[in-house]
């Protein structure tokens, strides 16, 4: 078995599999939280092997994931991708175990057929992972740390962050970017970051940045050598760039548009939009098994905890409505938006 060890805020990972690419994947994209080694007794425990040309699932388009109680510490979900997770949890410790098998299935065939073998198999590892590694470990960085995780990038300098909140294709990767290489802010996340029960402190979460050509290209970033995976191209993260921790200066829900909009919103207003954003996308673990494993915090966080954070957060600092416009003077765009924003903070 292949071994990959982590450590993420306090929680220890091993993850094995049978197949060493999939382990080189995860590896890269968790690549600053990768440990020297593997704990003796790891918060989360996740196993997962391949097998090949097993029809699993038929796959539709919708997501079929049964969850099935089994006693009262696991669960076994089939998922559409042709993953089936058994995950068992201790209740002495709070400690996630995962096994799991992946078999070839009619959507995975599909995929072959219409992106190709590599794009398939890079979508079915991303998935893997989402479900074997991202979602418990939400889960246990908030059952042990109080951390509730969001879809969002963020940026900090001495020690004051900029948290941008907004769907997928946003812009967020790129806004994130140009402030690290343009104007020497810290590196937090583009994908995901974490808070802190208070709403007081957002906790980094660095995963590897991937970005369009065209992004890069606009960030001056040099290519050379490079080549992109699927669409987009690989940026390690230097561990110099990251900041841990820092507090909240401002909350912004990002979008694109003809034009540069930035305009205040009330606290409320903005933490119903980001809450409904998440349960729209349904990316956190709260809308997943590792919350069903313990009901009572399930139906808590589901209702309550999430909102409340949020409430929080948005409370402390400014909130702004941020639309980035898209034109050929996208660049001029970025400029105006840094100017716009420590114009409006200063006030």
């Amino acid at each position: 078995m292949n071994v990959l060890s982590l450590n993420v805020h306090g929680v220890t990972v091993t993850l094995r599999s049978d197949r060493q690419e999939f382990i080189q994947f995860c590896g890269r994209v968790f690549d600053y939280f990768l440990a020297d080694k593997a704990e003796s007794l790891p918060a989360l425990e996740c196993e997962i092997a391949f097998s090949r040309g097993t029809l699993h699932a038929v796959g539709l388009p919708c997501r079929l994931a049964t969850e099935l109680w089994i006693g009262e510490s696991q669960l076994v979900t089939d998922d559409p991708c042709g993953l089936r997770l058994r995950v068992t949890a201790d209740r002495g410790d709070g400690r996630l175990e995962i096994t799991g098998e992946f078999h070839e299935s009619i959507k995975h065939w599909v995929r072959k057929l219409v992106r190709g073998p590599t794009h398939a198999t890079y979508q079915v590892y991303t998935e893997i992972m989402q479900a074997g590694l991202r979602l418990p470990l939400f889960y246990l960085l908030r059952k042990w740390k109080g951390l509730t995780v969001f879809h969002a990038g963020g940026v900090s300098r001495s020690g004051r962050a900029l948290l941008f909140f907004g769907f997928s294709g946003g812009a967020k990767s790129t806004l994130v970017q140009y402030f690290v290489r343009a104007h020497r802010f810290r590196f937090m996340g583009d994908n995901y970051l974490l808070v802190n029960r208070e709403g007081n402190e957002a906790l980094a979460f660095p995963e590897t940045v991937r970005l369009s050509r065209f992004a890069a290209e606009l960030l001056n970033i040099d290519l050379s050598g490079k080549r992109p995976v699927h669409g987009r191209y690989l940026l390690d993260v230097r561990r110099d760039d990251v900041e841990l921790s820092a507090q909240p200066e401002a909350v912004f829900f990002i979008g694109l548009s003809k034009n540069l909009i930035l305009e205040p919103v009330p606290a409320g207003e903005m933490a119903a939009k980001i809450h409904a954003m998440h349960t729209f996308t349904g990316e956190t673990d709260e809308f997943h098994y590792p919350g069903l494993l313990d009901p009572f915090v399930f139906k808590a966080t589901r209702e309550s905890t999430t909102a409340s954070v949020l409430e929080r957060l948005c409370k402390g600092c400014p909130c702004f409505l941020l639309s980035i416009p898209i034109t050929s003077h996208i660049e001029e765009g970025y400029k105006a938006v840094h100017r716009t924003i420590q114009s409006t903070l200063r006030r």
